[in-house]
């Protein structure tokens, strides 16, 4: 439904028009053509127009209350009133519709054209009669051309808002994805170096930085996502409720370990269907989180173990990963965290256990199917 508060200044300007023409009017008619109750009658006419416009029914019920007054002191009507009423019509098809336009108009042209005091004789002589309904059509029509307008125009913004939102978020992904990856050859440079020299302490400035550029990049994605935005905290974490398929998901996660010197084989014990299936992305990130941990904690080249076993009515996903000797400074991350990704999962109905058995990383993750969604 067309909103009444953005044309709030145009019905004020329709009113004061109004107001103008009935002076005009008053000044330039006979004395017999505009009497002082017409005159009336047409200057509250005119001021109803913002109830029209704001409460569509209520305001042309009462127009049709002063064309009954009209009607009844025949002295009191006057070319205005009769000529407001297409206006009040036209504004009653934008707000409302035709079918509510055509109730009213059908209801004013009676009202114009009756004389009680002719015993209740209608004076419907056809000409008139058709010249008024041909006007009140021709408002009606315009109500609803500039209600299809105002919608057309709404859907159009809508549009460029989503592709304005999909554009933002492609950016950031493909900004976040490099940022990430910087991060990651970065720590691992820095703990082949054993943490000490020069090598170390630019590698940790590069990764540092990258952390400080994704977080902006968010930032940046929150303030095109937000007219209205306001900073907040850092230490929170946001992301579009975007998704994709859990096992796109997994496969991604094993090319990115390998790509990083891993060796890493996903072994998917998932239908199709359910491998189809996706996560929101909030979710869906933790698998970025793990192989974060993974890369910053594992042993170097090392074998990475990656299963997902569809179940009844859960997903189980288990990583195993040898522990490094020596392990860098926890200063970084993709924000998430072990703890939040247990709040996430948990959030959804799943569980997450994480630990060290002997020298292994063992990570477990149950995920239900209720969880996951049909991708696009």
């Amino acid at each position: 439904m067309p909103t009444a508060t953005a044309s709030k200044s145009s019905f004020t300007w329709l009113a004061v028009t109004g107001v103008v023409s009935l002076a005009i009017l008053s000044l330039i008619a006979e004395s017999s053509a505009l009497t002082f109750g017409g005159a009336v009658l047409a200057l509250v006419g005119i001021m109803l127009t913002p109830l029209v416009a704001f409460y569509p029914v209520w305001g042309a019920t009462a127009y049709v209350g002063l064309l009954g007054l009209g009607c009844w002191h025949t002295e009191w009507r006057s070319l205005l009133l009769l000529v407001w009423s297409f206006m009040v019509v036209g504004i009653l098809s934008y707000r409302r519709g035709w079918v509510w336009a055509t109730i009213y108009g059908v209801v004013m042209m009676v009202l114009s054209m009756l004389d009680p005091h002719r015993n209740g004789e209608a004076t419907f002589a056809p000409l008139p009669a058709l010249f008024l309904g041909s006007l009140y059509v021709v408002s009606t029509i315009v109500g609803m051309s500039v209600r299809r307008s105002a919608a057309e125009k709404r859907a159009l913004k809508a549009q460029a808002q989503r592709q304005r939102q999909a554009l933002a978020t492609a950016l950031h992904d493909s900004v976040a994805a490099t940022l990430t990856s910087v991060v990651m050859r970065s720590e691992a440079l820095a703990l082949r170096s054993g943490g000490e020299g020069s090598v170390a302490d630019n590698a940790t400035a590069i990764a540092e930085d990258a952390r400080q550029a994704m977080g902006e990049v968010r930032e940046l994605l929150r303030v095109m996502k937000d007219e209205n935005h306001q900073l907040r905290p850092s230490g929170e974490f946001y992301l579009p409720q975007e998704i994709y398929a859990v096992g796109t998901g997994l496969e991604e996660l094993g090319a990115y370990l390998r790509s990083h010197g891993f060796v890493c084989t996903p072994r998917l014990s998932l239908s199709p269907k359910l491998a189809a299936r996706a996560v929101p992305t909030d979710i869906g990130q933790i698998f970025t989180e793990l192989a974060a941990n993974l890369i910053k904690y594992a042993q170097p080249h090392s074998t990475i173990g990656l299963m997902a076993i569809e179940r009844e009515d859960t997903i189980h996903i288990e990583l195993r990963s040898t522990t490094a000797s020596a392990q860098p400074p926890r200063y970084l991350s993709t924000e998430i965290g072990l703890e939040d990704i247990a709040k996430r999962i948990a959030h959804v109905g799943g569980s997450y256990q994480g630990g060290p058995q002997g020298k292994m990383w063992v990570t477990r993750i149950q995920l239900p199917h209720s969880a996951l969604r049909r991708g696009r």
